[in-house]
């Protein structure tokens, strides 16, 4: 399972990387092109939850994603009510609260938890990532947010399973999630080809990942490759 999150985690945050043209913040993609790019990384419904909000931060636009978390329900249900109904009573002041800031424009960006209380009625936590909306011809959104299933993980797993990892082995999956070629990989750390890629198979097998696009995502769930930075970098240590 955690494997499966780490490849929706790596994937989303290229999604969001194209979002913006500084980090996370502002969106210049609407709510479908967003859409559109996540389907082409073959991500479910479930994996990128997008919605677009007006000043009084209700529902404007939903994607395909967000009606799914929401219960199944269809984008009709959804819009114009406000984005803070569908969470868990004791979590929406305090979303209101950090929302209504980023509308005024004396937040840049937020990020926060928060459940989920929408029909099945199973209290799902999330990660809220919202930014303004800067989509042109767009006058009535004025915020962007990506809903993320929360999932926290045991920092410990993740260092004991980064230790069996040499600092040629970080740097080839730094290559590999860059896109830098195997031939390309073996000049810039003084390697054969051949050894490039037995040093390729020993990190699947340690961690246990089918192929290179597992082993990039669970660098990521890792905490090897630093999430918010693209070109991916390694994260200092």
């Amino acid at each position: 399972m955690t494997d499966t999150m780490g490849a929706r985690s790596a994937a989303v945050s290229v999604v969001l990387n194209a979002a913006g043209r500084a980090g996370e913040s502002p969106s210049y993609l609407s709510v479908r092109q967003l859409d559109i790019i996540a389907n082409s990384m073959f991500l479910s419904p479930a994996d990128l939850c997008i919605l677009t909000l007006d000043e009084r931060l209700r529902v404007v636009d939903a994607n395909s994603g967000a009606c799914h978390m929401m219960g199944g329900v269809p984008p009709a249900r959804i819009r114009g009510n406000r984005v803070t109904d569908w969470f868990h009573a004791e979590d929406r002041k305090d979303l209101a609260g950090r929302l209504d800031a980023l509308v005024r424009g004396s937040a840049p960006r937020v990020s926060i938890e928060a459940r989920l209380a929408g029909p099945p009625r199973v209290k799902s936590a999330v990660r809220i990532m919202a930014f303004p909306n800067e989509v042109p011809g767009d006058e009535v959104s004025r915020v962007v947010a990506v809903l993320r299933p929360y999932v926290s993980t045991d920092t410990r797993s993740r260092k004991n399973q980064t230790l069996v990892l040499s600092e040629i082995d970080m740097r080839i999956i730094e290559g590999i999630a860059a896109g830098v070629s195997t031939k390309e990989l073996s000049t810039e750390l003084y390697l054969s080809k051949q050894g490039v890629e037995y040093h390729v198979s020993s990190m699947l097998k340690k961690l246990d990942v089918p192929n290179r696009a597992a082993l990039v995502s669970k660098a990521y769930v890792l905490g090897i490759l630093n999430a918010r930075h693209w070109p991916p970098r390694l994260v200092a240590s």
